[in-house]
């Protein structure tokens, strides 16, 4: 009885540990790059699903990039596969999206590349710097042409694949 209620407890203390690292574990800002927009309308219903998140705090769009400047509210968890539902549903593609760590965050990971977040987890492939953005090279989060030369100039990020959000920093 004492062994199944330490059990308990430790499995109680372990969730509370990944929950609150999950919460540590934000992005500060994004920047989405869109695909198939024709004009302003097209920005405009983006701009519109994106607003609609819950843990989106404001969108900036940019009419000739074709982007949106995407700033996330602080303790909340940011969910991409949201992002990317939000901007199919408004009847669009995403071509890139790259996020930034909090500070907090990038302060919790210097230990290793991987944290819980969403369903599953985040990885980080390659080294990367507090401060750097980090593409997302899941599908569906880049052009197939893109997401093919990424996996050919980082084969291990192939095996990654499926078992989380695959992030790859971006040097400048």
């Amino acid at each position: 009885m004492i062994a199944k209620r330490l059990s308990k407890v430790t499995a109680l203390a372990v969730a509370l540990l990944l929950f609150s690292f999950s919460l540590r574990a934000q992005f500060s800002q994004g920047r989405l790059q869109a695909t198939g927009l024709t004009c302003a309308l097209c920005s405009k219903s983006i701009h519109q699903a994106l607003d609609q998140l819950p843990f989106i705090e404001s969108v900036k769009p940019e009419l000739k990039s074709s982007s949106f400047d995407i700033r996330f509210k602080r303790e909340q968890s940011v969910s991409v596969q949201s992002i990317r539902a939000a901007v199919e549903d408004a009847g669009f593609f995403i071509g890139q999206l790259t996020l930034e760590l909090s500070e907090v965050a990038a302060d919790s990971l210097r230990s290793g590349n991987r944290w819980p977040g969403e369903a599953s987890a985040f990885r980080v492939l390659g080294e990367w710097k507090e401060g750097q953005s980090l593409q997302v090279i899941e599908k569906g989060f880049l052009s197939e042409k893109e997401f093919k030369r990424i996996l050919s100039r980082y084969p291990e990020s192939e095996k990654e694949l499926g078992k989380g959000i695959c992030l790859l920093p971006i040097k400048k």
